[in-house]
């Protein structure tokens, strides 16, 4: 076995959605090569277990058994610019943007000489925003956050020196969070939060071509994941 450990730092930029409606994050970087190399020719490297999630074909590449333990956190700053015309009151609100942290594992295993295994968890997107209880837009939205943790098994298949085939199944937790005010008039405000999760299912499939030593070229493709989020307002 071959234990690797490294650290993922990445930087974070988003904007603000209202009412239920909610964005975030996609970080390609999943381990210090991929962050080092701002993710380019992901899906040809097959350099570490990290290529289940840029290309199970590259499985097929690497030797032995394997494990990458990636961790890290995402920060960063979004202010809002707030209209001192405001009915609402309130002010801008601080540094809306929530530090999170980040973490992945991946597993790879060569089974003989064509078939080659793994498995990964990890979470590749997200964000969450608080702006505070009294800041002027509050009535659109006070606090949001969404998160997915991928979870996928893997197989590749090497066909002969050049080509290698590979595909995984992916299941994605999603969460999403969201509070907003509610103005009463000349009561306090009142608060509405929104909770859901959910289960998203499907797949990606990976060619990896290696023409010489000097040239690899890889392709992946990723089914839509969809996540059906039920109400559950609370008050």
């Amino acid at each position: 076995m071959q234990p690797r450990l490294t650290l993922l730092a990445a930087a974070l930029a988003a904007t603000v959605c209202t009412q239920a409606n909610a964005g975030g994050l996609f970080l390609y970087e999943l381990g210090a090569e991929d962050n080092g190399l701002a993710n380019a020719g992901a899906a040809a490297r097959a350099q570490d277990a990290a290529t289940i999630a840029t290309n199970p074909a590259g499985l097929s590449r690497l030797e032995g058994t394997q494990v990458m333990v990636n961790g890290g956190a995402v920060w960063g700053r979004i202010k809002f610019d707030g209209n001192s015309n405001s009915t609402a009151g309130g002010g801008s609100g601080d540094n809306a943007a929530l530090p999170a942290p980040l973490g992945s594992v991946f597993i790879s295993h060569k089974i003989n000489d064509r078939w080659s295994t793994g498995f990964g968890i990890f979470g590749a997107m997200g964000l969450g925003l608080d702006y505070g209880n009294e800041w002027e837009g509050r009535y659109f939205s006070q606090e949001a956050a969404i998160s997915g943790i991928f979870l996928a098994p893997s197989v590749a298949y090497k066909i002969n020196d050049e080509w290698s085939v590979g595909a995984n199944l992916l299941a994605v937790k999603g969460d999403f969070s969201s509070k907003m005010a509610v103005n009463r008039g000349l009561l306090d405000d009142g608060r509405v939060k929104y909770e859901a999760d959910d289960w998203g299912y499907g797949g990606s499939v990976g060619v990896l071509y290696q023409p010489s030593a000097q040239t690899r070229l890889g392709l992946m493709y990723n089914s839509e994941i969809e996540w059906k989020f039920e109400d559950k307002l609370k008050s």
